[in-house]
């Protein structure tokens, strides 16, 4: 189980690293976990792929530019004790080798062999640490963070604050590069240009192998590393194209096909060895180019074509580092008041009834204490506050400003702020921040009483939400467990990988204006696989919006011992029995008279166990419980032919599922009923008790049977 396997994880982030004689690059691994995370992104990474070759084509492959591009870098350093907390002159090291390598200053390009010198490439790439942070406010380009993860590996959870690391910066302003412990031998890896999430965007590197001075270990101990997964990061494949047979190539024209990786210091040429060149009387595999997997004092080039290709990538995949302010430094004056952002409105509402609220932040070296903030919607009348406070450089506050009533449909809202401390303002370009917001009408939702049992093929059903913000484990239809019928929805907190992470089911909206006493009811199956006080805990919330979903009211939240529905701790995956369900009920009476009302169920996971949920009922009290309809079946026992009679006699499609004692499926079809009636043949199979499930008209009917065939022989 995944649980045994982080175990064995556990023991590898412990072994001594230096121990380490190959290079692992995880890019290519990671690349895989976003084609499984999002099927296509291979496919997509392929076009783009095909679309560089033919503006490459177009501009000629080995175009020369005097160009020098910058780019803004952050580095995020993750660390857990305070030889991972690198100094801030190995980070720089860093840097410097970047810039030497990619600029081809490197001093050990005179190693490059005479064969291929010809074909060095100059980058005419400039990376800087950041001077200035997504919000404008000067940074020295590092960022640090404390976290209790013993290590990190290729499943991004260094670049998310909410699993130990620390969140990205963006993207189309930074390169994010982030400095952990790094496990199971991973020198790092990088997200391919194209190939997945701003949120993830950026490259990995162990702390150990991070520039050429401080913590780093031989013989990755040059800087390479980075140098290496940089190149991915701006569009670079390993030089052998990550296959042996000589069938792929790494889409620069100028790398010789190789047939394979090339490892430690090789000596040139290398015609005929495992990573030795494919094209027998070549001058051998280009093994000293920084695409290739030997030690950081073997590498020395890039060639023409993978500047071409870079150059090509960072100008078309990622034109906003080209713009990007983020190397320059801040130009602080005296009086500068901005407008950070605007919290609300955003997206969309039902109410009409729009108070904005902003961010002001003081940007100047003198004290902010007075200053005039407007907005106006749609180009409409100015609505105003005069605001007063004390905000030191750099503090910011939240401001609500008037009122106003808005129509359905779309908006544009801007707020700017004048006359900081009563005087013009030193900097204008910040003064202003607009943003879009659709105000629609609040409909009637469902009538009362709403049931769901999760039998439908389709899931989640229409008008139903499902949230997974980290595309990962989320809530899912189960045939594993249920309380009625044949499904259930569940989660499976005990593979999900992360803490802390939610993922939410949001109902269709209800409409409660006529409900009595209204409440919520649903079937609970649920418990830890260890209860103790230091064990991390799952958490099943049910939140209520009567805004369309802009707010919403915690109404139900248990976790542990408190969700859980049987006394004791289960290590393994748990199941549930019929035994272990529980009936939990939540008032709604604050939402009585609301025309619609959203609720949802949220899953917060603790890396602890699976979560069900069954038989999921909203309606008002007088009328709870459901009055259940039977279905009728006889001869009970049988000798093995029976007759089912519907409820009501309807001729609705029924599928019916009939299981034997030990849970095997015997029959599972969809039949239709004549004159209310579906006749059953069990003749033949063995005696014993069975179950019949019967699902029609969005209702599950269960009964037990008896076959017994002795009276026929």
């Amino acid at each position: 189980m995944l649980k045994n396997l982080l175990i064995g994880l556990g023991l590898v982030l412990s072994f001594p690293t230096a121990l380490l004689a190959q290079r692992n690059c995880g890019a290519m691994d990671h690349l895989d976990r976003l084609e499984q995370q999002k099927p296509g992104t291979k496919a997509r990474l392929l076009q783009l792929d095909n679309q560089i070759a033919t503006i490459q084509s177009h501009q000629g492959a080995n175009q020369k530019t005097n160009a020098v591009i910058t780019i803004p870098v952050v580095v995020h350093v993750v660390y857990r004790t305070s030889s991972q907390n690198i100094s801030q002159a190995q980070i720089q090291s860093q840097i410097d080798v970047l810039n030497e390598d990619f600029n081809k200053l490197n001093a050990d390009r005179v190693n490059t062999p005479t064969a291929f010198k010809p074909l060095a490439g100059d980058m005419q790439i400039r990376f800087e640490l950041a001077q200035r942070d997504p919000n404008g406010d000067p940074t020295t380009g590092i960022t640090r963070t404390q976290t209790s993860a013993s290590g990190f590996g290729l499943d991004d959870a260094i670049k998310f604050a909410s699993r130990g690391g620390h969140d990205a910066w963006n993207r189309n302003k930074y390169m994010n590069i982030w400095v952990g412990n790094l496990g199971g031998g991973l020198l790092g890896y990088a997200q391919f240009p194209g190939s997945g999430p701003a949120t993830t965007d950026g490259v990995v590197i162990g702390y150990n192998y991070f520039g050429r001075t401080g913590t780093v270990s031989s013989p990755f101990n040059k800087g390479r590393t980075a140098t290496h997964e940089v190149g991915h990061w701006l569009g670079l494949y390993h030089i052998w194209g990550d296959e042996p047979s000589c069938a792929n190539d790494d889409k620069v024209a100028d790398t010789p096909l190789q047939k394979r990786e090339n490892y430690g210091c090789p000596t040139f040429p290398q015609t005929t060895s495992a990573g030795g060149a494919c094209a027998a009387g070549s001058p051998g595999s280009m093994f000293m180019n920084y695409m290739d997997y030997v030690d950081d004092g073997c590498m020395n080039m890039f060639t023409i074509g993978q500047v071409s290709r870079s150059r090509s990538i960072l100008q078309n995949v990622r034109p906003g580092i080209l713009t990007s302010d983020g190397h320059l430094p801040v130009n602080i004056k005296p009086l500068d008041a901005s407008i950070l952002q605007v919290n609300w409105p955003k997206g969309v509402s039902c109410e009409p009834n729009v108070t904005p609220k902003a961010i002001l932040k003081n940007q100047g070296t003198l004290p902010l204490t007075a200053a005039t903030i407007s907005y106006q919607v749609d180009n409409g009348p100015a609505q105003t506050l005069k605001w007063t406070g004390n905000l030191k450089i750099y503090e910011s506050v939240e401001v609500a400003l008037p009122v106003s009533t808005v129509g359905f449909g779309a908006h544009s809202l801007t707020v700017y702020v004048t006359s900081p401390n009563g005087a013009a303002d030193n900097d204008p370009s910040n003064d202003a921040q607009t943003v879009n917001f659709t105000v629609i009408e609040k409909t009637p939702g469902l009538a009362l009483p709403f049931t769901e049992g999760f039998e439908a093929d389709v899931f989640p059903k229409q008008n139903w939400e499902l949230k997974n913000p980290d595309s990962g484990i989320t809530w899912e239809r189960t045939s594993l467990a249920a309380f009625e019928g044949l499904h259930s929805a569940y989660v499976n907190n005990y593979d999900y990988e992360y803490v802390g992470e939610t993922d939410e089911l949001q109902m269709p909206a209800l409409n409660l204006s006529n409900a009595v006493e209204p409440q919520l009811t649903f079937k609970l199956a649920y418990t830890a696989t260890n209860f103790s006080a230091n064990a991390t805990a799952d958490t099943l919330e049910i939140l209520a919006s009567t805004d369309c979903g802009v707010t919403f009211k915690s109404v139900y939240k248990k976790s542990s011992r408190s969700l859980a529905t049987i006394a004791d701790p289960v290590g393994t995956a748990f199941f549930p029995t019929a035994s272990q369900w529980r009936t939990d009920t939540v008032l709604l009476a604050d939402f009585t008279g609301q025309k619609n009302v959203l609720l949802k169920f949220r899953s917060i996971t603790g890396y602890e166990n699976n979560l069900f949920l069954d038989d999921v009922r909203v309606a008002s009290k007088v009328e709870l419980p459901e009055p259940k309809s039977e279905l009728v079946m006889f001869p009970n026992p049988t000798t093995g032919r029976l007759t089912l009679q519907m409820p009501g006699n309807s001729n609705a499609e029924a599928q019916v599922v009939i299981l034997n004692s030990i849970g095997q499926e015997i029959l599972n079809e969809k039949l239709t009923p004549v004159n209310g009636k579906i006749k059953l043949n069990l003749v033949g199979k063995a005696d014993g008790i069975y179950f019949i499930h019967v699902i029609s008209e969005g209702k599950t009917h269960k009964q037990k049977l008896v076959l017994d065939q002795t009276k026929t022989r």
